[in-house]
């Protein structure tokens, strides 16, 4: 058993069972490390009993005289600062301004919470696994989807594994608790019912809701590329609308979408109509553009949710979403194959394509089994 010098920090080093074993004692002081390695090698030949060991050990890190000697931690409150300076140094900040303003907010918010539930943290050392198993809980309980869940632990995860590189005190303890997602299983598709009455829904709502549901049943677009298109990606005269997907700009995928011509063209015809006051007004949507790209998606006046409420829709199956799934579906349901669905949707595998088509398909099956009988 001896200690070691590693970056200005004491390590111990010493075999257990056969197995090499090294351990930060998380000092830069060689006195403290000096009487920690004694207090260790006491404890391994016998000599004093378990509560002679944490007495010791307590007198030797615990005590006010040798504060100043512990190694510090990384402060909780500085988390993202010393993530996004760590990733930025070894070049693991090539990620898109919303997704680091994403991490941002998840880790405030488990900052937040941190501090009204767990005022004793301090560091993110002190984040262990249970913290962050409570925190996943709490986000469950105050009715966080499992998407979002998801990817709120995702971000979490991806900062805490960057912040490892900063100390070896620093652990990742949120790996194994984000839930498993089934995207086509948990939004379904409005009917043609539900899609006038939520439509209907929308224009009481105002807002700019009106247009966002258009827009998204008509092009399959999810909310955030709607709330922020942009006016000069529709072409009125050439009937179409170019469009690059935020959520997958780092495969350089640009969507050409036909504008319909009988609901959404109109609607557009007038939004663009509209004179431009300021930078915010580039975007077609200025309200929903507004609160969306500000710092944790600030909420808007009037949610969807409440939208569904309006219409009588189920919000625990249908989301904004569903109107990703309600185009999907309504091309299948029409015949059109699945290279132009993913031409239009924005995806790049006919697995995901499928998950989004909800269509019986009964047609193409009775003529198959028709075929198979001759």
């Amino acid at each position: 058993m001896r200690i070691y010098k590693r970056h200005n920090t004491w390590w111990v080093r010493y075999r257990l069972n056969g197995a090499d074993i090294r351990r930060s004692l998380k000092t830069y002081d060689r006195a403290v490390a000096d009487g920690a390695l004694a207090t260790l090698r006491a404890a391994r030949c016998g000599l004093v009993g378990r509560e002679v060991v944490d007495s010791m050990l307590d007198a030797i890190y615990g005590g006010p005289a040798r504060a100043a000697a512990r190694m510090p931690g990384t402060p909780l409150d500085g988390a993202y600062g010393t993530y996004a300076r760590t990733a930025e140094a070894a070049g693991l900040d090539r990620v898109g301004a919303d997704t680091l303003r994403r991490r941002r907010a998840a880790v405030e918010r488990f900052v937040a919470w941190a501090r009204r539930e767990h005022p004793a943290l301090a560091t993110v050392e002190d984040v262990t696994g249970p913290v962050a198993a409570a925190y996943a809980s709490a986000l469950r309980a105050a009715g966080r989807k499992d998407k979002t869940r998801r990817n709120v632990l995702g971000d979490l995860s991806t900062v805490w594994t960057v912040l490892s590189k900063v100390s070896a005190s620093i652990r990742n303890p949120w790996t194994g608790l984000m839930p498993r997602v089934g995207d086509a299983a948990e939004r379904l598709p409005f009917t043609r019912e539900e899609e006038a009455r939520v439509l209907a829904a929308a224009r009481e709502a105002g807002h700019g809701w009106p247009l966002a549901c258009l827009l998204a049943r008509h092009t399959a677009l999810r909310y955030g590329d709607v709330a922020t298109l942009r006016r000069d990606e529709i072409d009125l005269v050439g009937g179409v609308i170019r469009h690059r997907p935020r959520k997958t700009a780092r495969h350089s995928i640009t969507v050409a979408i036909p504008i319909e011509a009988h609901e959404l063209a109109p609607a557009l015809r007038e939004a663009l109509s509209t004179p431009v006051r300021d930078d915010l007004d580039a975007y077609l949507l200025r309200e929903h553009a507004y609160y969306y790209l500000r710092p944790g998606h600030s909420k808007l006046p009037v949610q969807f949710a409440d939208i569904l409420d309006a219409a009588g829709v189920d919000r625990a199956t249908h989301t904004f979403h569903s109107w990703r799934h309600t185009l999907n579906t309504r091309m299948g349901e029409a015949g059109v194959d699945i290279e132009t669905r993913k031409r239009i949707s924005g995806h790049t595998t006919d697995e995901m394509s499928r998950r989004y088509d909800h269509a019986e398909h009964l047609d193409e099956s009775r003529r198959a089994i028709a075929a198979a009988a001759l």
